[in-house]
């Protein structure tokens, strides 16, 4: 992860505190984030190797 995605990944966590969520909904959101983050970062890494190939 890059350090801005990183920047924007702790920007959601910390918004996520503020919402008035129960912990499973809390809970589910930052699994589907980290979920969203892995695939852009493995889909970065895809092109990169597609553009040395």
């Amino acid at each position: 992860m890059t350090s801005g995605e990183k920047a924007l990944y702790h920007s959601i966590i910390e918004q996520l505190k503020d919402k008035e969520l129960s912990d499973s909904q809390k809970d589910n959101f930052v699994k589907k984030l980290d979920e969203l983050f892995k695939s852009m970062n493995d889909q970065s890494k895809e092109f990169q190797l597609n553009s040395i190939l």
